[in-house]
């Protein structure tokens, strides 16, 4: 039996017709493109932000296919058995089929999908966090040529742009995440000359440990984007 699809007043009209969820996932660590996301949880909401009657969230664990690069802050944020997730959940192959089959059987109108209400993001996150992924997506597409970040398809100059936001709204909500390593162990004086500096990639590349990986496996192919 298909489910009544919720009114959508005014309010929410530019959603024109796609249907608004919430949307949570556990991953093995924070880094796009290294980590990957091994439990997802989607629930469709009304127009008023409540879940929908009568139809089914999706939840789903998956078996990450790198196990070996999970980061231990992130299990205990999770708690989830990594071992017992590469046992016996199903590989990110199955639960994209599993998915698919869920959303076809919300039989949305034509060409309209869901579209995620994000609030997560509002609670705070450590500033190194905005910081490195801002880095991260500058110097793809500066150093690397990359136009789009291949997880989200958004360019690297509007996901560098979003998480300058991000920490900009820590800055007056939550102070508590600000972990800047300070100017003892920066070396960075008060004068701005110091911000003339070339940036130096052997530092940069050491925090970052999934660019200088691919950048060595382009290299050892040729390809030297430097």
């Amino acid at each position: 039996m298909k489910p009544d699809m919720p009114f959508i007043p005014n309010s929410l009209i530019n959603l024109n017709g796609n249907l608004l969820c919430a949307v949570d996932v556990e991953t093995t660590g924070r880094l796009a493109g290294y980590h990957e996301i091994i439990q997802i949880g989607i629930q469709p909401l009304s127009s008023d932000i409540k879940p929908m009657k009568d139809v089914s969230p999706f939840y789903m664990n998956i078996a990450p296919k790198y196990p070996e690069r999970v980061e231990r802050a992130a299990t205990r944020v999770h708690g989830l058995d990594i071992d017992d997730l590469v046992a016996n959940a199903p590989d990110s192959w199955r639960a994209a089929d599993l998915f698919d089959e869920w959303f076809q059987r919300l039989d949305l109108p034509f060409k309209k999908n869901l579209v995620p209400l994000a609030q997560n993001w509002a609670k705070g996150m450590p500033y190194s966090t905005c910081f490195d992924c801002t880095m991260r997506h500058l110097t793809k597409w500066w150093y690397m040529g990359e136009e789009l970040d291949a997880e989200s398809g958004e360019h690297h100059i509007d996901m560098a742009l979003c998480n300058l936001l991000m920490l900009k709204h820590y800055m007056a909500s939550f102070r508590e995440g600000d972990d800047r390593p300070g100017q003892e162990l920066t070396r960075f004086s008060e004068s701005l000359e110091d911000f003339n500096t070339p940036f130096n990639e052997e530092d940069y590349l050491d925090r970052n440990p999934a660019i200088r990986e691919r950048l060595e496996n382009e290299r050892r192919q040729g390809i030297d984007r430097f």
